[in-house]
């Protein structure tokens, strides 16, 4: 009993640590990014020794890809996919910017990050194609779709037309050109984008 308490105990400590390290890496690094902060800095963040942090990563730069991952597995996307199931696209379709904006408002900074470091770094690659770029291709493909079924797509435009538009607007770089550099709040920057979206959409009673 002794033996597994203490196996148990030495699991939960060491994760502890982990997440320490893990965020201290991250809140370090929020303003002049990861180069710039030594293993030292992060370990006396962490309240930790230097060596218990090479215990749990290799080197500066898995920390770096295992922080960016921490941070991208917290995104919820469960707001998303349920704007997805509304019956009524076109208010499925607001939803889903709605949900989307929001989404980056809670993660956009490590979304950002990773963007930075995919070309160089083959994992953050893989999890952005996965997530990121192939997630987001799929459902915008299947919104167009339905759109398109319900008839609800304006004069010329088609649904991988349509799939496109909706691919840009639900990107983080239109996000934050409305929220950082045109100083928009998140639910100004989803209407906004609603608005832009009017350009494909039929009335109904057209």
């Amino acid at each position: 009993m002794t033996r597994k308490y203490d196996l148990g105990e030495r699991a939960k400590w060491m994760e502890q640590n982990r997440q320490r390290i893990l965020d201290a890496a991250w809140n370090l690094s929020a303003a002049s990014g990861f180069e710039p902060v030594s293993i030292d800095e992060i370990a006396s963040e962490a309240g930790i020794g230097r060596a218990t942090i090479f215990r749990h990563f290799r080197s500066k730069t898995d920390l770096y890809v295992a922080a960016l991952w921490h941070r991208m597995s917290q995104v919820d996307l469960g707001r998303v996919d349920a704007a997805h199931q509304l019956l009524d696209p076109v208010d499925a379709l607001a939803a889903v910017l709605r949900a989307n904006c929001e989404m980056f408002d809670q993660i956009g900074d490590a979304l950002a990050r990773c963007l930075l470091i995919a070309p160089t770094n083959d994992l953050i690659r893989q999890l952005l194609d996965i997530s990121y770029f192939g997630r987001r291709v799929d459902s915008m493909s299947r919104l167009a779709h339905r759109l398109q079924e319900a008839d609800r797509l304006a004069s010329g435009w088609t649904q991988p037309r349509v799939a496109d538009v909706l691919i840009v607007l639900t990107s983080l770089e239109a996000y934050q050109t409305l929220t950082r550099h045109r100083a928009r709040p998140t639910k100004q920057a989803s209407d906004t984008l609603f608005a832009m979206a009017q350009a494909f959409l039929m009335s109904p009673d057209n």
